[in-house]
């Protein structure tokens, strides 16, 4: 029954340290130390409309930081009764690719059609992050690659996009 009795002592106050050590802890969005900027906010983010064949210069990394892309979001429009699909490129001003992506819109059931179908977005947290050099630029282009459906031919179709990252010191 001794044992017991010290075995039911030590516990509770092992318990309490641990709780204690797993509280103490500081929870943070970005990296800490000497990686984030100090500016005033590190965070950056951007979004609108691209155009299959007009790209459209996101963001410039200062000439003293990186830039970290850690979310990317891209969904596909067009009108209800044209599906799209489309290849979406983050490309930086050397012409290297960060990143690829393929979306398409949906597409809405028309009274003699048989098919229906949602888009398919992209929704991405890139926990390492994308990369921008110091200094230089990133765009996004974005290429039609498919269409299916009754789809006219303005320019009432793209990707919407939102982009979001930090600057962090090289």
């Amino acid at each position: 029954m001794q044992a017991t009795h010290l075995r039911h002592h030590l516990g509770l106050p092992l318990a309490v340290a641990l709780a204690s050590s797993l509280c103490l802890g500081q929870a943070n969005a970005y990296p800490t130390g000497g990686a984030v900027s100090f500016g005033a906010n590190p965070v950056v983010s951007t979004g609108g409309t691209a155009y299959s064949g007009s790209p459209v210069l996101l963001f410039t990394a200062p000439a003293d930081q990186d830039l970290v892309l850690t979310d990317v979001v891209l969904t596909s429009f067009s009108q209800a009764s044209c599906k799209r699909s489309h290849h979406t490129t983050l490309k930086l001003d050397s012409g290297d690719t960060v990143a690829s992506f393929e979306t398409n819109s949906s597409f809405a059931k028309q009274y003699y059609d048989y098919v229906s179908s949602s888009g398919l977005s992209v929704q991405q947290t890139f926990s390492a992050g994308l990369v921008v050099s110091a200094g230089s630029t990133l765009t996004i282009e974005v290429t039609q690659t498919n269409q299916f459906g009754t789809c006219s031919s303005d320019t009432s179709y793209g990707v919407r996009y939102a982009i979001s990252g930090y600057h962090t010191r090289p």
